[in-house]
């Protein structure tokens, strides 16, 4: 999720917090930094490879045993700084506020590596888009109501808690009924076809729906509130997961895009050199009406533009606005 939902968080678990540590100036500044401290994994690609981000970022940090071992540094921290700050509460405190920044990552498609280091697989429940502004303001409208309400700010703050489970456990049950019918439209068209349903910007209402039809995806909208309309369809044609792992060996970013990717396609054109061959994931190709009235394009983070020879030697490639040229195989993910 983006930062401000993440603060929101830390900001209701220190107001409902502070019958327990009533006299600590620590308390705010505690849950605030806990309650975004897994994002320091945005700080990696400064010393590694492009392929940083996507293989670093939602990693040791967010998972589970990450989190452990930052509420115990934090807590340490804090203690040497207050003595307010018992550890007894400090701990458990620190590790709710970070394990609720890694479930609200948890709960988008971009996913998260739960179980980091011991494996590098990504979990993700599909329910709730990165940035949705009705789940953020409705938060913040918790952390204003407990501010206000004083004595019994309390109750806000521990009803903004549960708000934080309870919204996207709901999205989960609308995107069941989303897939559902995404099934079945699927294997009418299709016996062997499969459908995948993602939240899209103003989810629970709007989905993103892509279909693999063999060779290439089709992604579209779905509206629950108008089931029966119909929008347009883009169609990408697959990734071929052999070619990946061919330019993975001459530039470890491709191995990690192969690992990263869950839809992956390719769109090629013919070059001077060779062949243009840019490389996406479907999870982020805009295709919701709110995407294109916004004119918003596909982030650069998630796509690769690769110049390969007629023998399919990597020339050169662009990664977020940046041209590379082959080197030697560095660090790629474990997992194919």
């Amino acid at each position: 999720m983006d930062p401000v939902t993440h603060l929101a968080s830390g900001a209701l678990a220190a107001q409902f917090s502070r019958r327990w540590i009533p006299r600590s100036r620590a308390l705010w500044p505690f849950c605030l930094i806990a309650s975004v401290l897994p994002d320091i994994d945005h700080f990696t690609g400064l010393w590694s490879g492009p392929q940083a981000y996507l293989l670093d970022h939602r990693g040791v940090t967010h998972s589970v045993f990450g989190a452990l071992g930052l509420s115990l540094l934090l807590a340490g921290a804090f203690r040497a700084c207050s003595r307010d700050m018992r550890l007894a509460i400090t701990i458990p405190l620190g590790c709710f506020l970070l394990g609720v920044h890694i479930f609200l990552d948890l709960i988008t498609s971009y996913g998260t590596q739960l179980l980091a280091p011991l494996s590098e697989h990504r979990y993700s429940l599909d329910a709730v888009f990165i940035i949705d502004p009705f789940f953020t303001l409705t938060l913040l409208a918790f952390v204003l109501f407990a501010r206000l309400a004083k004595e019994t700010g309390i109750v806000f703050a521990a009803a903004g808690l549960l708000w934080l489970f309870a919204y996207p456990m709901t999205n989960l049950g609308v995107r069941e009924a989303v897939q559902r019918t995404a099934d079945y439209r699927a294997k009418a068209a299709a016996p062997s076809a499969w459908a995948a349903s993602l939240p899209a910007p103003l989810s629970p209402v709007f989905w993103k729906v892509v279909e693999d039809n063999g060779t290439d995806y089709s992604a579209t909208t779905a509206n629950v509130l108008a089931p029966e309309e119909r929008y347009p369809v883009h169609t990408l044609p697959k990734a071929d997961p052999a070619l990946l792992r061919r330019l993975g060996l001459q530039a470890p970013l491709f191995s990690t895009f192969a690992w990263f990717a869950r839809f992956p396609y390719m769109i090629e054109e013919p070059a001077q050199e060779g062949r243009i061959l840019r490389f996406g994931d479907v999870r982020f190709t805009p295709v919701t009406p709110v995407m294109k009235a916004l004119g918003r394009g596909e982030p650069q983070t998630f796509r690769i533009m690769a110049v390969v020879d007629k023998n399919g030697r990597l020339i050169r490639y662009t990664y977020k606005g940046k041209d590379f040229t082959p080197t030697a195989p560095a660090r790629t993910s474990a997992e194919p």
